[in-house]
């Protein structure tokens, strides 16, 4: 549905010298025959894969591109014409990542997320300045970046996490790299139309994905210390309410759902973030306060009572 409106945002750059990538991770939609469209034109490779997920689609990308830079685009948004011109102008001899905003969208809304200001740092002061910019959510993807590829040369995404390995694999670029740089720029465009997306969806192996997260931020920013109140103690506390949340919504089977829920309840790392003061909404604050106090059946009485609300509201 997305997927050519994103090429055309790509072939159109006001940056003309550009080798474009497109790997189909075995789709199972239009998606193989569109991408084989373009396989002809000359700085175009199209590659088709059995479904490996994300990481290994990303992972090819890397291993064959022959471009000095490495931007990487998710099929259903699209790039400002002038994203790339722009983001190479902010590189210097020392500068391994240029990282941007975003434009969320979804209809005819649009929400812009970017740095206020240009800002150059090294990894000790990234770890330093750390909360600040995950807050503003310039950390965990790997969109609206452009990457030195020598940067990447031993760098891969991970194919043992499901959610989040874009996090990750942001870390160890973080931490190899000379010069990262700030700029305040929003025109890549993130589509929060596409219900289908992977975000959207409930995965049993979230849970463990959003602990490993965890603490490989906590590693990045400071050494193996844990719960200190910040922004990733927040991220983490909220993933874990939402998952809760979601398995009380798709888990049918009432058994199954307490063994589920109370496994993230009973939960060391989670307790721990669970037990900090954040800036949540109501009712996000009362499922924090029953999951840290254990309360399994209020817990299950307060989301019936929410699901007998929603349908009043409709």
């Amino acid at each position: 549905k997305y997927l050519e409106d994103c090429i055309s945002s790509i072939i159109n750059q006001t940056y003309k010298d550009i080798e474009i990538i497109l790997v189909d991770d075995g789709s199972t939609d239009q998606s193989p025959i569109i991408c084989d469209k373009y396989k002809s034109i000359t700085n175009f490779k199209v590659i088709h894969q059995k479904n490996c997920g994300v990481s290994s689609a990303r992972n090819k990308g890397l291993d064959i591109a022959k471009g000095e830079y490495i931007m990487f685009v998710d099929a259903d948004d699209y790039i400002s014409t002038t994203l790339c011109e722009d983001l190479l102008s902010y590189f210097d001899k020392e500068t391994d990542i240029v990282a941007s905003g975003v434009i969320k969208f979804a209809g005819n809304k649009e929400y812009p997320v970017k740095p206020s200001i240009a800002t150059s740092c090294t990894p000790e002061i990234l770890k330093r300045d750390f909360d600040s910019y995950y807050r503003l959510l310039l950390l965990n993807s790997p969109v609206a970046k452009l990457y030195r590829k020598g940067l990447l040369e031993c760098v891969r995404f991970s194919n043992d996490i499901s959610m989040g390995e874009d996090f990750i694999f942001n870390l160890i670029c973080f931490e190899k790299a000379r010069n990262i740089k700030f700029v305040p720029l929003a025109k890549y465009y993130y589509n929060r139309e596409n219900c289908s997306s992977a975000t959207m969806i409930y995965r049993e192996e979230y849970f463990n994905c959003y602990i490993k997260c965890y603490e490989a931020g906590k590693k990045f920013k400071c050494g193996e210390v844990r719960f200190s109140n910040d922004a990733i103690d927040e991220a983490l506390c909220f993933n874990c309410l939402q998952f809760i949340q979601s398995i009380a919504k798709n888990v049918k089977d009432k058994k199954e759902q307490k063994k589920k829920i109370t496994t993230v309840m009973d939960s060391a790392v989670f307790y721990e973030v669970c037990c900090g003061k954040y800036n949540f909404s109501l009712h996000l604050r009362l499922t924090q306060m029953l999951c840290k106090n254990k309360k399994y059946n209020l817990l299950r009485m307060f989301f019936a009572l929410k699901k007998i609300l929603s349908v009043f509201k409709r």
